[in-house]
């Protein structure tokens, strides 16, 4: 009994050991395991600016983390560019 028990106790703590090291591992950003070197700033921003390895990894982090709804349509951008909308702006400020 004794046996079982110490057996079963060494699978947990193995278990959670692989827990807590895939844990730490997942961590990171693709763009953030390039040597420092290598690292930059729009590659956080632009998956095509990353290392061709990294591309892959970097675009399933991307689609992970769009929100419906979040991300700018171009024509949002037009019009908050839009000069008389600048104007407007500045003019309620």
């Amino acid at each position: 009994m004794v046996d079982f028990a110490q057996a079963r106790a060494f699978e947990i703590n193995a278990m959670h050991t692989a827990m807590r090291q895939s844990k730490d591992s997942a961590a990171q950003r693709a763009f953030q395991s390039l040597p420092r070197n290598l690292r930059r700033r729009a590659a956080s921003h632009n998956i095509k600016r990353l290392p061709v390895r990294l591309r892959e990894r970097a675009m399933r982090e991307v689609q992970a983390n769009i929100k419906e709804g979040c991300m700018f349509t171009r024509s949002d951008r037009i019009l908050r560019y839009n000069l008389l909308n600048l104007l407007d702006i500045f003019l309620r400020a």
